[in-house]
């Protein structure tokens, strides 16, 4: 299993990722042009274009063991035509090795029933999609967007990429403002419920996560222009994502992953 990574892990190594490639202030990513550039830049990284038969049910496949990556035909046509999803699949797709995730993992219109029951899963396919975000639409580049129509028109997302970096990009502003992300409405419904009920209800502060200084591994030796891939140093998350109510709320207890504010359960 790989080790998780923080948002702000995320964001830096995909900016250094755009740095590495020469992308510093270009929008609108080609991202045949990136596959190539990566491809360079990581001499054991390889992709191959396949027939749509060979990934019948997904975009692409990326395999760990032989690091290639494989596109099915449709998907890289589509690049071509400027599709908003293809683009936003290849940069996803890099994502698993920058992070180093060690499984094969496939590239699906709809997530999978099993990619959401196994929390590993779906933090290294939630993790693929953030850093495809950042990697698309960095936040150097995202003054002046406010809306997801702005993220969509500005960096060429589609409109599901464009919601995720919106929302991540307003967490930003509400942190650096001091503001807190307002409850989930379930979670204040619940809570209106237990208050109801005569039980003490105090403010849901999540405590403040226990730090380390961790190290980001590298991914196959690289050129020297990307040495720096190797060492970020930011805080570690000791909890992980509810694929629920989207908190960080979700707790290893035992074989079992529970959610402390809406009660999820998950077998490991």
């Amino acid at each position: 299993m790989s080790r998780p990574y923080t948002v702000e892990q995320l964001k830096a190594l995909a900016s250094l990722l755009r740095k590495a490639l020469g992308f510093q202030t270009t929008k609108r990513l080609n991202m045949r042009v990136v596959l190539t550039k990566f491809r360079q830049l990581y001499p054991d990284f390889n992709y191959l274009v396949v027939k749509d038969d060979e990934l019948p049910d997904a975009e692409a496949k990326y395999d760990p063991t032989t690091r290639l990556l494989k596109i099915a035909d449709r998907t890289f046509k589509a690049l071509e035509n400027g599709s908003p999803r293809a683009a936003f699949t290849i940069a996803h797709e890099l994502g698993h090795p920058i992070l180093q995730h060690t499984e094969i993992r496939f590239r699906h219109a709809e997530r999978k029933v099993y990619e959401r029951a196994k929390p590993n899963i779906y933090r290294e396919e939630r993790e693929a999609d953030q850093f495809a975000a950042f990697l698309l639409a960095p936040d150097h580049l995202a003054e002046g967007c406010r809306t997801v129509e702005d993220f969509m028109r500005t960096f060429g997302l589609g409109r599901r990429a464009a919601e995720i970096r919106k929302e991540q990009y307003d967490r930003d502003l509400r942190r650096k403002a001091g503001e807190e992300r307002p409850l989930p409405s379930n979670v204040v419904d619940f809570l209106g419920v237990q208050k109801n009920k005569g039980h003490k209800v105090t403010a849901l502060k999540p405590e403040r996560q226990k730090v380390q200084t961790t190290t980001v591994p590298q991914f196959p030796p690289a050129s020297k222009s990307h040495q720096a891939l190797k060492t970020i140093d930011t805080a570690q998350p000791e909890t992980e994502i509810c694929s629920e109510c989207g908190n960080l709320s979700l707790q290893r207890a035992g074989v079992e992953w529970r959610c402390s504010l809406c009660g999820l359960r998950l077998q490991v």
